[in-house]
């Protein structure tokens, strides 16, 4: 989940979000997963008036630890959603496994399926031919980590 903080020197109770380095960093993400073939799903939300507002703690580890307070900008939300592909999702879980399902909103193939369904059988289809495994994905969360601090 990307979200933007607002330029340096800008002021203000709600500043607006730093667009461009918000474009940036999920470009930057969104090549890393073209460069490793890796399919995905990216879902966009605006910025919601009335969002509880927070600070960021801006630091740098070891001795010097200056830490600068910025009010949290009016930023859309990013979901960069990485996934298996959708070859691997077999059709007789009675859903596809595309961009609505993988945000919660799962479209059965036929009422049997649509009556069939629990939580554990959603969970266990995702798992099994959805999400990336585990270390696939922590590798990947760390890439995105670095490349959130250049």
């Amino acid at each position: 989940v990307l979200s933007a903080g607002c330029k340096a020197g800008t002021r203000g109770k709600r500043p607006p979000a730093d667009l461009e380095a918000l474009a940036s960093a999920a470009a930057g993400l969104v090549l890393e997963l073209q460069r490793r073939n890796i399919p995905h799903n990216l879902l966009m939300a605006p910025y919601q008036e009335g969002q509880k507002p927070r600070l960021v703690e801006l630091g740098m580890a070891g001795e010097d630890q200056a830490h600068l307070l910025l009010p949290d900008a009016m930023s859309p939300y990013i979901y960069i959603i990485p996934r298996q592909p959708e070859s691997n999702h077999s059709e007789k879980a009675g859903f596809n496994a595309a961009v609505s399902e993988i945000a919660g909103v799962v479209l059965a193939h036929t009422e049997e399926a649509f009556e069939t369904f629990t939580e554990d059988s959603l969970k266990q289809a995702f798992s099994g031919s959805v999400t990336l495994d585990g270390l696939e994905f922590d590798d990947l969360i760390c890439k995105a980590a670095w490349l959130a601090i250049q």
